[in-house]
């Protein structure tokens, strides 16, 4: 094995099946399940279809989830997605990643996660006055600087505390799908016809609309790759996780969305804004809607949690390599946490969410995401290339079809994101290529 790839990360290998598992998940499940059908539902208007997208978009994060397993059990080192790019391309590539990751991609995502966890916590608690803007922001900070706290103290603390919530939020919807098939009722899903009309343009072009926010929201398996140097036995363990842990995501998805359509016609499905919320109160009344807004809190507490524990260990990896500042590397002697880059993290997205709108900041997230999305699983092909006698003990089912076919979803989804989200996607693509000059800067002062 080149010197490279092996194993020389001072961080320690603390993490096991069940705690890279639940990463998986927890790096997926955020508020997409609560909400999404009900935007799938208003571009595809039938059950079959609603269903049919969901299915869709799991195949593809489940070939996404394959790729990663490929390349994490072939480089399994702290970094993962920025290591799979620097090595697959060339390190300016890996170094977008993770300056896009600094601007982008993870700052406005906890960003809006924050906020919409601060939203439905003040809703859930007793006699409190509609949610201000201010409240919200004070929650919502306050959130994020007590989950950095708690990863200072090391990638165990973090992990009990994602493994908790991550839990939960799996109880609770396991919960809220139960309900829904199990209390007598006339259903409401049928799959005559599958098909209707009303497209705008034709039915393919109807679905591959209604994939966007479904891609949205089975993205994150990559954060478990991002603790590979942690992760014991890693690999065995990183591609059972990642497999283990989307096929849990598809199916709990695919059982909501039956729910939804199971408890309310498909027309109020598409109408609803707070769909599980809705159905909720259909099943069990008043409980029901402060039962779901419980969920959501856990579920944005625990993706919150996440994205601290995971995200920070790119960033020390590049600082590592030379493409940051030196005290970026720097690890707490006791703890072995990244306590420079947490800093850093928390204090970006606390501006984030002082200055950005919810749909705003997920418009930069999810532009941002599948961009690399794409270029990382094109690694599977320029690391097979490079490297056809480095060890794989994975190799991704159906190669070359299954990876080419999630590389072309992945940049056609980009194409129609940019298209759709303006001005947010240019702004986006500038900080991205600002990162160019900051590449050669970076490398330039630490040589």
């Amino acid at each position: 094995m080149p010197e490279k790839f092996q194993d020389d990360s001072p961080l320690e290998r603390r993490l096991t099946l069940f705690d890279t598992t639940l990463l998986v998940i927890g790096g997926i499940i955020g508020t997409g399940v609560f909400f999404n059908t009900s935007n799938v539902a208003q571009t595809v208007h039938t059950p079959g279809l609603i269903l049919l997208v969901w299915v869709i978009g799991g195949i593809i994060a489940l070939i996404g989830a394959l790729s990663f397993a490929e390349l994490s059990a072939m480089m399994p080192k702290v970094g993962g997605n920025y290591v799979f790019l620097r090595e697959g391309f060339h390190p300016l590539i890996g170094f977008l990643y993770g300056w896009t990751m600094l601007l982008l991609i993870v700052t406005s995502a906890c960003a809006a996660v924050a906020m919409k966890f601060a939203e439905t916590l003040l809703a859930l608690l007793p006699h409190s006055p509609p949610a201000s803007p201010l409240a919200i922001k004070i929650i919502g900070l306050s959130a994020i600087w007590a989950l950095t706290l708690v990863n200072y103290f090391g990638v165990k603390p973090g992990t009990i505390v994602q493994n908790i919530f991550t839990s939960g939020k799996l109880i609770a919807l396991s919960i809220l799908i139960g309900l829904g098939l199990a209390l007598p009722r006339v259903s409401h899903l049928s799959l005559q016809p599958f098909a209707s009309g009303g497209y705008e343009g034709n039915i393919i072009t109807a679905i591959g609309a209604a994939l966007a926010p479904v891609l949205f929201a089975y993205g994150g398996w990559q954060n478990s790759t991002y603790t590979a140097g942690e992760v014991k036995n890693p690999q065995r363990t990183l591609p059972r996780a990642l497999i283990i842990g989307i096929l849990v995501v598809i199916t709990i998805y695919l059982a909501a969305s039956v729910v939804y359509l199971h408890v309310l016609d498909v027309d109020l499905v598409r109408q609803s804004g707070t769909l599980a919320t809705d159905v909720a109160q259909q099943l069990i009344g008043n409980a029901g809607a402060r039962f779901v807004s419980a969920a959501i809190v856990i579920s944005t507490f625990g993706f919150l949690d996440m994205t601290i524990l995971t995200a920070p260990r790119v960033f020390f990896a590049m600082a590592r390599d030379g493409y940051l500042i030196g005290p970026a590397a720097y690890l707490h002697p006791k703890y072995k946490s990244p306590v420079v880059v947490l800093i850093v993290l928390a204090a970006l997205t606390s501006v984030y969410l002082l200055a950005g709108s919810y749909g705003a900041l997920l418009s930069y997230a999810t532009f941002g995401d599948w961009i690399f999305f794409g270029l990382a699983v094109m690694t599977v092909f320029t690391l097979r290339r490079k490297f056809p006698k480095l060890p794989r003990p994975y190799k991704v089912w159906g190669y070359p079809i299954t990876p080419a076919l999630f590389v072309i979803v992945a940049f056609t989804f980009v194409a129609i994101n940019f298209c759709s989200n303006q001005p947010q996607s240019s702004y986006g693509l500038g900080l991205i290529l600002l990162g160019v000059p900051a590449f050669f800067l970076f490398r330039r002062f630490n040589r």
